[in-house]
């Protein structure tokens, strides 16, 4: 049945420190008709208990609380109980300001635009940053395979699903949903299954989500296995993202950009904490990946060097984005 509901799904793990400041911002929501699914992936700490105080509260909030399987589940879990014809994500350390839904449903509604995407604050305890689109914003957008070429693969616009609102008739029809073997690159590749989908989207100016970095988090730890996983995620998001559109990689610029932009950053956390011994054997490990090797015997992109020249040259350009990180927080 179509409707105007807003469905905000909000996957949450040991978020306790968290969860009550992201609740707060969305009760207090002007948008009048919204539901609020709080799913509760396994947690040890007492986030389920928080979640549950509130659903008392607010007929709004509905808990789901369910075995640990990761954020991709949770959100397809959302998808499944979704009562609302449009759908848009949460992170539970996050919030969000009180005029967000209401403004972007307004949005939503008049223009009939099958995606809408809004800006962000990304934030730690020094300060905070604007995030400015690349792509033309406050208008309509026709969305094709030109567009889709130019701009996802040229930009951050796309690398987030909490900054976004999306009909859930698209998902339903098309049957999209989270790939949960990955554990990055999750969220690119279902925007990118959503926007292959759409005739219009709307990219609004305006910053409403606060995306806030916790040291403490484990997205923000050092480790070794993870990168590489995260390696092989990014390859494979990319690859499976090109095929929507039946984008040859190799023939691609932008996207053949993005995969070495990632992958570099990947190479530069591993030059800074690891030895050179340690660092040739994780960077093996990297090339031997079955998404690297489809690519590298192709042709399409190079083996990643383990020479200590590439070492040093990537040691000294991850010292240099940390520091400048430290700077702009300052």
């Amino acid at each position: 049945m179509i409707n105007n509901r807003l469905t905000v799904i909000v996957p949450i793990y040991n978020s306790e420190n968290y969860i009550e400041r992201l609740i707060s911002s969305l009760l207090k929501q002007k948008y009048g008709d919204m539901e609020i699914l709080l799913i509760n992936d396994g947690s040890t700490d007492g986030s389920l208990s928080i979640c549950q105080k509130y659903e008392k509260i607010d007929k709004r909030i509905r808990v789901i609380n369910k075995e640990n399987g990761g954020v991709s589940s949770c959100r397809n879990c959302g998808i499944e109980l979704a009562t609302g014809s449009y759908l848009t994500f949460v992170d539970s350390d996050d919030y969000i300001d009180t005029e967000a839904y209401m403004k972007c449903m307004k949005v939503m509604l008049d223009t009939d635009v099958d995606l809408l995407k809004f800006s962000y604050y990304k934030e730690n305890d020094k300060g905070r940053i604007k995030y400015d689109f690349k792509m033309p914003t406050d208008s309509v957008i026709e969305f094709d395979i030109k567009t889709y070429i130019e701009n996802v693969f040229n930009t951050k616009d796309f690398e987030a699903v909490w900054n976004i609102i999306v009909k859930k008739d698209i998902i339903d029809r098309h049957e999209i949903r989270f790939d949960e073997q990955l554990i990055v690159a999750e969220d690119f590749k279902f925007i990118n299954e959503c926007l292959s989908r759409s005739r219009k989207i709307f990219i609004m100016s305006d910053a409403f989500y606060h995306y806030v970095i916790n040291p403490e988090s484990a997205t923000q730890k050092y480790d070794s296995n993870k990168v590489i996983l995260r390696c092989n995620s990014i390859v494979k998001s990319y690859i499976d993202s090109t095929n929507i559109y039946e984008i040859n990689i190799k023939d691609n610029t932008f996207c053949l950009e993005k995969i070495n932009k990632l992958l570099n950053d990947k190479i530069m956390l591993l030059a800074v904490n690891e030895s050179f011994n340690s660092f040739k054997i994780i960077v093996k490990k990297i090339n031997s990946l079955d998404t690297m090797l489809e690519l590298i015997s192709t042709k399409t992109i190079k083996e990643i060097p383990t020479c200590f020249l590439y070492y040093l040259k990537s040691k000294v350009k991850g010292k240099c984005k940390i520091m400048a990180k430290r700077i702009i927080y300052r």
